[in-house]
């Protein structure tokens, strides 16, 4: 049986990360408007940061449809922040890849993110963001186990 205290904190602790998450992902999703881009799009240039990958990666890597992900594509070509590239080995194939616009883009959104997350975290030491970061990564740890 969960000792009394503990339980009590974990009942706390549930809807305290709902809401953090609900907050992170509402300003992010805010930050995000200044560049006309959406979460899964940012999420799909950061997946084509390392290297190019073909439509069926993608869409297998995010858990939706090839159609899908071809959608996005083209909505990120008609931005010039992607572009599609024929495989040199293989002529069936077609990968994708960051554009320079795109690797542009890219960093701009990167710099300036960590400039407004700073800004969440202003009241928050260092001391307590090093033990907020073990302390998610020991959860994260526990919770792919099972």
């Amino acid at each position: 049986m969960l000792e009394k205290k503990r339980l009590e904190y974990l009942q706390k602790l549930m809807p305290a990360l709902s809401n953090l998450y609900r907050a992170m992902a509402t300003s992010r999703d805010g930050f995000l408007a200044q560049f006309n881009l959406s979460r899964p799009q940012l999420e799909l240039l950061i997946s084509l940061k390392e290297k190019p990958c073909t439509t069926s990666q993608l869409a297998k890597e995010f858990s939706v449809s090839p159609s899908a992900v071809s959608q996005m594509v083209d909505q990120l070509i008609e931005k010039n922040l992607v572009e599609r590239i024929d495989d040199e080995h293989d002529r069936r194939v077609t990968n994708i890849k960051l554009s320079s616009g795109g690797k542009t883009l890219f960093e701009e959104i990167h710099e300036k993110f960590l400039d407004h997350i700073e800004g969440k975290f202003s009241s928050v030491s260092i001391k307590e963001m090093e033990t907020l970061l073990n302390t998610i990564n020991k959860i994260t740890v526990d919770v792919t186990k099972e």
